[in-house]
């Protein structure tokens, strides 16, 4: 993943540094779930893995204690929009 996202010319730095935007869907799945905005920034800005779906959408997992979370998010515009977010321990 990490080299997709500097065969585009952006340096993880940079990326790290982009606004994140958070989709309705994904404010709506995060409440049903329990799940903070600050886990959410946790996966994507510390990762235990990752998944690139093509184009520019990925799967960041994360353990936070018992969960695992994925988030699916997308470069947009210079931005980090979060698309959707699962426990994929429920």
């Amino acid at each position: 993943m990490l080299a997709l996202l500097v065969d585009k010319h952006l340096s993880i730095r940079y990326i790290l540094k982009m606004e994140v935007i958070f989709t309705r869907h994904a404010k709506a799945r995060m409440r049903w779930r329990g799940i903070t905005q600050n886990e959410v920034m946790q996966a994507i800005e510390h990762p235990d893995r990752t998944e690139h779906l093509g184009s520019d959408r990925f799967h960041f997992f994360h353990h936070i204690g018992k969960r695992y979370l994925r988030v699916t998010w997308v470069l947009e515009e210079r931005k980090r929009v979060i698309i959707s977010v699962v426990d994929k321990n429920d």
